[in-house]
């Protein structure tokens, strides 16, 4: 046979190959976007590699580091009866020849090929031992990743040998890269899905899976014609014992309480943690107020007589509980959660600790603000303004946008902070017509800015459920920019708000985007929004919750869920918002991320509109901070 006929031979089977190795490529790359789950991507891919790749066998085996073997979990053969989840490989180092080829792939990270099978001793009961036995000589091994680490193996066979080049190599390599990054999606989703309803600090249940909690304990005391207690509890000086503690020891004092609770308590489904140092109990099937105040007494002088929740002998912790009881005090568990945290405001600022909530509680929040005719008053006598917080580009420090923010300039109390009066906009309705008039001023001082030659970016203003649940709310954008051609409006909606009326909300927001209204998509992370939904949302941002962001770089799980939010949001074209920055660490970490933008303090407070204008005006960047990369 001529050198010029081999050559020949050998560059129509690498033209073979490399055709149905891009078939291979293209169809495992569909696989890792479209396969539900790691199972499905596995059985997926081998299957490809065997009827569209013209391999014989392929398998995928998980690496146990701790016996050092590899576990088959998935596999496809063709016309061959091996059941290879009965067998293992061994990865140590004086393992035979069949096993050394997936030891060396692990070890040395890297594609591993092999023509020589045949004739080396195998240890009988392995994988190799079985697939050799068949007469297959010719093996690739590739490494699998989750992260940084290998995770497994990918192996394929057919009988006649193999005489791989660079180029060849190079898309077995590619091939390993597919199906990594195809098991690092599904093994992030499942732990996003997991910190959805999970708080990551404790690990206790998270205030929207206590809603959904709520409304199943709810049925079962209705059957029963029982009654439902919900108990808030708060750790009393928190913000002090931060200070004295250390943000480490506050966040060693949280899980060692919610760990005592759970013990307390045995049934983990009934608790929860609500927010910062918030916790939530539920009692089900309780008779009386009474005996609820006997059961927590009981287990509050427990929790507080362990010694080792403080680590510092010289303090005392110390407790406030709100209650609200179903169905006495609500019909649904909104209304039971909104009154038993009314009951825990009251009995933060009350000599009780304990105050049980009553129908004279609501009546008196609005009374601390003068009433709901005071309230009114500030929005006909033009109280109201907006303070604007800048969106700052992370890659270049250059402000992206703002975030406005209502502030009451009451003439008696000086300006006051929305916490103290939107509720109490919310419960009267008044939302809205505040909510409509912050659109419109934002436009306006959108308008000016851009009559002083300012350029100035997207001015985004925070929707309410009321005026979003408003049958005419679109009817009512269109009016508000019925001669504003460039209005630079943006819009905000919370997560968990979307998802009271899904369909609804989207069909609204299609609408709202055809005006050419920028859409984010806010404190995104602590809703309960499935990815299938947030895939049809018209938003172009996603802005992470500050909560995240506030232990971003000393929670592991809160690292990982940015940076799953952050990969996530850019595969479905978004740009992603990261809110509530206050340090440079933060900010060195987003950046490193690849977030796209972030507001908070270490940037800028929110600012008056003449602020911001010279704050424009002077270039609108905060380059300076770039010395901090």
């Amino acid at each position: 046979m001529s050198i010029e006929f081999t050559k020949r031979i050998r560059l129509q089977e690498k033209e073979l190959f490399l055709s149905r190795f891009h078939t291979i490529l293209l169809k495992i790359n569909e696989t890792v976007l479209r396969a539900k789950d790691q199972e499905e991507l596995f059985e997926q891919v081998c299957h490809i590699a065997v009827e569209k790749g013209g391999y014989d066998i392929a398998w995928i085996g998980q690496l146990d580091d701790t016996n050092r073997k590899i576990t088959p979990i998935a596999w496809h053969m063709k016309n061959i009866d091996l059941d290879p989840s009965k067998f293992t490989a061994s990865i140590n180092e004086d393992s035979p020849n069949y096993e050394e080829l997936c030891s060396k792939a692990i070890s040395e990270t890297r594609v591993i090929v092999t023509s020589n099978l045949a004739g080396e001793n195998r240890n009988s009961g392995t994988i190799g031992y079985e697939i050799g036995s068949l007469g297959y000589t010719s093996a690739v091994a590739m490494p699998l990743y989750f992260g940084s680490e290998v995770w497994g193996v990918l192996v394929l066979h057919e009988k006649k040998p193999y005489t791989y080049d660079l180029d060849e190599i190079g898309l077995l390599q590619n091939l390993s890269e597919y199906v990594s990054l195809g098991l690092g999606q599904r093994k992030q989703t499942n732990l996003f899905n997991y910190l959805t309803y999970y708080d990551a600090l404790t690990g206790l249940p998270n205030r929207e899976l206590l809603i959904d909690r709520i409304q199943h304990f709810c049925q079962i005391v209705d059957r029963k014609e029982s009654s439902l207690a919900l108990v808030l509890i708060d750790i009393e000086r928190f913000q002090i014992l931060s200070k004295i503690l250390g943000r480490q020891g506050a966040d060693d004092l949280l899980k060692r309480f919610a760990s005592r609770l759970k013990e307390y308590v045995f049934d983990r489904d009934s608790i929860a943690r609500v927010y910062g140092n918030t916790f939530a109990w539920l009692m089900v099937d309780v008779n009386s107020s009474a005996q609820v105040a006997r059961i927590l007494e009981g287990a509050i002088t427990s929790l507080l007589e362990d010694t080792g929740l403080l680590d510092i002998s010289y303090l005392t912790l110390f407790t406030n509980s709100g209650i609200a009881m179903y169905p006495t005090d609500a019909n649904s568990p909104d209304d039971l959660m909104g009154h038993a945290e009314s009951a825990l405001k009251e009995a933060k600022t009350s000599p009780d600790r304990c105050v049980f909530y009553s129908s004279g509680l609501n009546e008196a929040v609005l009374a601390s603000l003068d009433d709901e005719h005071r309230v009114r008053a500030a929005v006909t006598e033009e109280q109201f303004e907006l303070h604007y917080q800048p969106k700052i580009d992370l890659q270049n420090l250059k402000i992206i946008g703002f975030e406005a923010l209502i502030r009451w300039n009451d003439p008696k109390r000086g300006l006051i902070m929305p916490d103290f009066f939107i509720p109490t906009l919310e419960h009267t309705s008044q939302i809205i017509e505040v909510g409509n008039w912050a659109i419109r001023q934002a436009i306006s001082d959108y308008e000016k800015l851009r009559a002083r030659g300012l350029n100035p970016p997207t001015i985004s203003v925070n929707l309410s459920q009321r005026q979003l649940r408003r049958p005419d709310f679109v009817n009512t954008i269109k009016s508000i920019l019925l001669g504003h051609d460039d209005h630079g409006l943006g819009l905000e909606i919370t997560e968990s708000m979307l998802m009271e009326d899904v369909q609804g909300s989207i069909d609204k927001l299609v609408a709202i985007r055809k005006m050419g209204i920028d859409l984010a998509i806010d404190d995104f992370g602590t809703g309960y929004s499935s990815l299938q939904y947030l895939s049809l949302l018209p938003a172009n941002y996603l802005k992470i919750d500050r909560e995240f962001i506030m232990n971003l770089t000393n929670n592991p799980n809160n690292m990982t869920l940015v940076s799953t939010i952050i990969n996530l949001a850019h595969n479905m074209g978004l740009k992603v918002i990261a809110e509530g920055v206050e340090t440079e660490e933060q900010y060195k970490m987003l950046r490193l991320m690849r977030c796209d933008e972030a507001q908070g303090y270490f940037f800028s407070k929110p600012k008056s509109f003449e602020k911001i204008s010279n704050l424009l005006s002077e270039g609108g960047t905060f380059e300076h901070l770039l010395n901090a990369k």
